[in-house]
């Protein structure tokens, strides 16, 4: 479906759409802008996970304690 589709689809939903918490919830997502900085962070995030995977939470963790054990002694 193109984006034309889609818009037609969601206009059809909010017309149908009678709960006005639902509606308003809508609105307030809708109204939420991200700047041309923070849209760009994001997809540089995204190409850098194509070039470079990603690192599993364990392993970090794991280096993390080699590299700095004095801060998890207990």
């Amino acid at each position: 479906m193109d984006i034309a589709g889609k818009k037609i689809e969601l206009i059809n939903l909010l017309i149908e759409e009678n709960q006005e918490s639902v509606l308003d919830e809508i609105k307030s997502i809708l109204s939420l802008s991200v700047s041309k900085q923070q849209k760009k962070a994001i997809d540089d995030g995204y190409s850098s996970l194509e070039t470079h995977p990603p690192i599993l939470h364990d392993k970090v963790m794991e280096e993390t304690k080699k590299r700095y054990p004095e801060y998890f002694k207990k």
